[in-house]
């Protein structure tokens, strides 16, 4: 049997090698789902700039881009929306996060990350999702393929939050997959950097 006539891997295999590559590649699994490593995948980064906090997901490319598209056809009340409970759910995140580590703690989190669609409350890569559907990097070709990252920072001033999305092309990570953390730090560090210089209303 060569390579090529191998059979592909079933859903529950390629979780175990996505927690795998992650774990190799410097992030904590707190979560897999096997139905989300199905299709061709992209990645998803939640920065919060003041706490250095930061969260990731891989999703599904195609159901990314449908979910983002759906957002931006329904217009600027509903991505104010989309925003607003975002920067929420980051928020409390990040508040959860300081505290001392406890099974209710950790709970707390888990169901922020993951959600509960049947209650109408999506999770954070949920929400980031739709988030995505206000940024025009998304939707110019050929510039988010798959393998893609997607990245969102959490700018917060005494007056506003801010939130600040990006895309980076594949190539980034030094290959397919997840980047590790030491690239996306350099990453992130270069993208506040500029932020600092070119976007004041940020305050940062």
């Amino acid at each position: 049997m060569t390579i090529d006539s191998l059979p592909p891997y079933s859903s529950a295999a390629q979780a175990f090698i996505e927690r795998a590559t992650a774990a190799a590649r410097g992030w904590k699994v707190i979560g897999s789902n096997q139905h989300e490593v199905d299709g061709e995948p992209m990645y998803l980064y939640v920065h919060d700039v003041d706490s250095s906090f930061t969260w990731m997901a891989r999703v599904n490319f195609d159901g990314f881009m449908a979910a983002a598209a759906k957002t931006r056809e329904d217009g600027d009340e509903v991505q104010a929306t989309v925003a607003a409970h975002l920067g929420l759910v980051i928020a409390e995140l990040v508040e959860k996060r300081a505290q001392v580590p406890t099974p209710r703690n950790t709970a707390a989190m888990d169901a922020l990350i993951s959600g509960d669609l049947s209650a109408g409350l999506p999770g954070l890569f949920q929400l980031t999702t739709l988030q995505a559907g206000a940024s025009s990097m998304v939707f110019e070709d050929g510039l988010l393929s798959v393998g893609g990252h997607f990245v969102l920072l959490r700018y917060c001033t005494p007056q506003n939050v801010h939130l600040r999305t990006l895309v980076l092309p594949p190539e980034v990570a030094g290959g397919k997959g997840i980047m590790d953390t030491d690239t996306l730090t350099q990453a992130l560090s270069s993208i506040i950097q500029f932020d600092q210089q070119h976007l004041r209303e940020l305050g940062v």
